[in-house]
């Protein structure tokens, strides 16, 4: 997934677990991350939540963050990458913004290997995880021989970490520059015999401009990130 990005984390390794650990002033010419607001609903049923904002319920990214949207590689193509576990954000609630280790792995093996099998899913960059911060989480307590039998039960002092997700973000098309004329309508069966020529073809709309390219992830690794409450 590295390189598919061109990203090298050998050419910088302390800026690379800076930036994708979420520290942002550390790079003060990056993109600013954002969160976002989403619907939730569980087997058609929705899930009130009160919008912090104040305009009604909806959730969001509790613990996700995205960096930024990135156009890489000689076909730009533009990807967007996402920290889950940064630390908290507009839509946390009542949740600390952490991920732990144990989770953090589970995600990105089974992304890669659904990626593996075919799935479209998010993939796994990277993951970087604490050496001093530690969060609280329920699990099974180490003595618990009959954990298929119940839920976690036991709260239990787990590494935080963090995962970076990465997905393709397709902006709208450009129209086509030249876009070939319509044929001519059939004259219908009551027409005269001399059917009036048909319209020529309205002038082609001159294409959009496109937007100007992001950096890389390595110009940004140089550069870059940290979302709010990030731990390294």
């Amino acid at each position: 997934m590295a390189a598919s990005l061109c990203v090298d984390p050998a050419v910088e390794p302390e800026a690379f677990a800076r930036y994708f650990a979420g520290d942002i002033d550390a790079f003060p010419e990056a993109q600013r991350p954002w969160a976002t607001p989403y619907a939730v609903s569980v087997f058609g049923q929705p899930i009130p939540s009160p919008d912090p904002f104040g305009r009604g319920n909806a959730y969001g990214d509790g613990r996700a963050c995205s960096l930024g949207e990135f156009v890489v590689g000689d076909e730009g193509e533009r990807w967007e990458l996402q920290l889950k576990g940064s630390g908290t954000t507009p839509f946390s609630r009542r949740g600390d913004g952490r991920a732990v280790l144990r989770s953090s792995v589970r995600e990105y093996l089974v992304s890669e290997a659904m990626e593996a099998m075919g799935v479209p899913t998010t993939r796994a960059l990277c993951l970087v995880a604490s050496k001093t911060q530690y969060t609280q989480r329920m699990w099974y307590a180490a003595s618990d021989v009959g954990r298929r039998d119940h839920p976690p039960d036991t709260l239990i002092s787990e590494r935080c970490a963090i995962t970076c997700r990465a997905a393709p973000s397709n902006p709208s098309p450009d129209p086509d520059p030249d876009p070939k004329p319509s044929p001519s309508p059939s004259p219908s069966p009551s027409a005269s015999a001399s059917p009036s020529p048909s319209p020529s073809p309205s002038p082609s709309p001159s294409p959009s401009p496109s937007p100007s390219p992001s950096p890389s992830p390595n110009q940004a690794s140089r550069t870059s990130h940290r979302s709010g409450g990030a731990s390294s």
